[in-house]
């Protein structure tokens, strides 16, 4: 009688350490698919940013390029030190 109790309190046991184990692969598994959620989002801000600054870089150059133009004469300066 005794081994059957042992038996059936470390049975309980484990099955209270396998539930516990698997509330937290869940909970680790939730945290991991919000973390790629939010990773997924930064990643196509991130990809609208770059290509925003690329078009603004691009005008930019166009816009020096266009401003030399029209002075030939123009040497660039150095800056002051």
């Amino acid at each position: 009688l005794c081994g059957s109790l042992e038996a059936a309190a470390t049975d309980s046991a484990l099955a209270a350490v396998r539930e516990r184990m698997a509330q937290r692969y869940r909970n680790e598994a939730a945290y991991l698919t919000r973390r790629r959620n939010e990773l997924e989002w930064l990643k196509k801000d991130l990809a609208e940013e770059h290509e925003r600054l690329e078009n603004r870089y691009d005008e930019v150059k166009a816009f020096v390029a266009k401003q030399t133009a029209l002075t030939p004469d123009h040497e660039p300066q150095s800056p002051e030190p």
